[in-house]
């Protein structure tokens, strides 16, 4: 009986000693003083945690804590400035719309039409021709050949010029801007030597006509020393389209409306250089005698014009685009006013120290005129894919203006009479012209 009661106080010490047993079992020794600190249950939400340092590491700050001294640190402001490598909402605006924009950089061969056959002088009573040799009698009773020249010669070809363009694309499509211009062309023309000492030669003198009150008269300014002009001419232009682009296949044949505004300014000049020293014998003092001149006299009649076209246009762009290449045409049409600036200066234009004796000095004369004018553009043009960011470019434009004002036709040869200043002044005068150029470039897209 004793015995087993002894067995059963055995069997509830062993029971009770493996529950106290398995309530200390640790998995691995803690800090001193323990994991955990000792907290209340208000205050569980703002306790914070420290891991053990040999399984976390020590915590920051501590003695244990070993730091690299290669390694160099530094506490970062919250506002780290407008170059910090992140990407603020106007970097992302820029960033979505520059991918894909594009520049075109083209060297232009240009062409601008000829003026034609205007005469340097006017018409004059019967005399057919005036650029064909004709009499002059001159105050003293000399005969001479003479004729008055005109502007045939001059021609405004291969003319270097340069052009830019850039695109910056849509959602509906592309805004594209176009900055182009020539060099200044001159043609300069040389009169044979004068007076003539060829037998063949049937000219003595140059002359510039002028009309008497405005009607066909007798009265000509000469030349028996030299004569000479200098025609210049010079374009710019630029222009901002809209090129609507919706719903437009990348590869294939493709038609895209273009919508813009242009503006072209377009200026020429013809300076006339006439000098006279008596060679030909015509001048004739009161005393008879016919004396070279030491100092010829210079006689000069200049005139340019400063043309501002503006217009809206609208067009079509017609592309097939290959992998490889692309080809394409581009009609636009404009309608807008041109507002152009003429001026013509005439100096010492009919001095003479023979009788009658005349001196003139400085003339000048302006006028301006605003006109509607029209405008045609084409453009075919070939591009060559040589990677997804860069094509070689090669094309033909035309451009035709209406109503635009050139220097050789605006000037109103005319005179009043000697005891009045000169009449050559500048007049309102316009016509058509037309300008092509052969180009050649290359063209970069941003990826």
């Amino acid at each position: 009986m004793r015995v087993a009661m002894l067995a059963r106080l055995n069997l509830c010490v062993l029971a009770a000693w493996t529950v106290i047993a398995a309530g200390n079992v640790y998995g691995q020794y803690g800090p001193p003083g323990g994991a955990y600190s000792q907290m209340h249950a208000q205050q569980a939400n703002y306790q914070a945690f420290t891991p053990h340092p040999g399984y976390y590491g020590p915590p920051p700050g501590s003695a244990d804590e070993q730091v690299d001294p290669r390694i160099i640190t530094e506490l970062l402001p919250a506002d780290r400035g407008f170059f910090w490598d992140t990407q603020s909402r106007l970097e992302t605006a820029i960033e979505d719309t520059s991918h894909g924009a594009w520049f075109r950089l083209e060297y232009l061969n240009t062409f601008i039409d000829n003026p034609g056959d205007t005469l340097l002088g006017a018409p004059l009573p019967n005399v057919p021709n005036p650029r064909e040799p004709f009499l002059v009698q001159t105050p003293s009773g000399a005969v001479v050949n003479a004729r008055v020249l005109d502007v045939s010669a001059v021609n405004f070809d291969n003319i270097n010029g340069i052009r830019g363009t850039f695109g910056i694309p849509l959602q509906p499509g592309t805004i594209e801007a176009s900055f182009w211009g020539t060099s200044e062309s001159t043609y300069r023309f040389r009169s044979p030597e004068l007076p003539a000492t060829n037998p063949l030669q049937t000219v003595d003198v140059i002359a510039t006509s002028l009309l008497t009150n405005n009607a066909p008269g007798g009265f000509v300014v000469l030349y028996d020393n030299s004569f000479r002009y200098d025609y210049a001419a010079q374009i710019f232009g630029a222009e901002a389209n809209f090129v609507y682009n919706y719903h437009n296949p990348r590869l294939g044949l493709r038609c895209l409306p273009i919508f813009g505004v242009r503006h072209t300014d377009y200026d020429e000049s013809i300076k006339q250089r006439g000098t006279f020293n008596n060679r030909s014998g015509i001048g004739v003092t009161p005393g008879g005698a016919s004396p070279i001149l030491p100092v010829p006299l210079v006689r000069q009649i200049d005139s340019w014009v400063d043309n501002n076209s503006y217009a809206l246009q609208t067009g079509f762009r017609t592309e097939f685009a290959h992998q490889y290449f692309t080809l394409g045409v581009e009609p636009k049409a404009g309608l807008g006013m041109n507002h152009y600036e003429a001026t013509v200066r005439t100096v010492d234009l009919r001095d003479s120290p023979f009788p009658p004796i005349q001196d003139d000095g400085v003339v000048t004369s302006n006028i301006q005129k605003d006109t509607i004018s029209a405008v045609f553009d084409l453009q075919l043009y070939a591009k060559v894919h040589l990677s997804d960011s860069c094509r070689i470019r090669v094309g033909w434009s035309y451009m035709y203006m209406g109503n635009v004002a050139r220097a050789d036709s605006i000037i109103h040869y005319n005179d009043q009479g000697l005891a009045l200043p000169p009449a050559v002044t500048a007049k309102k005068d316009d016509q058509s012209i037309w300008v092509s150029s052969f180009t050649i470039g290359g063209e970069y897209i941003l990826p």
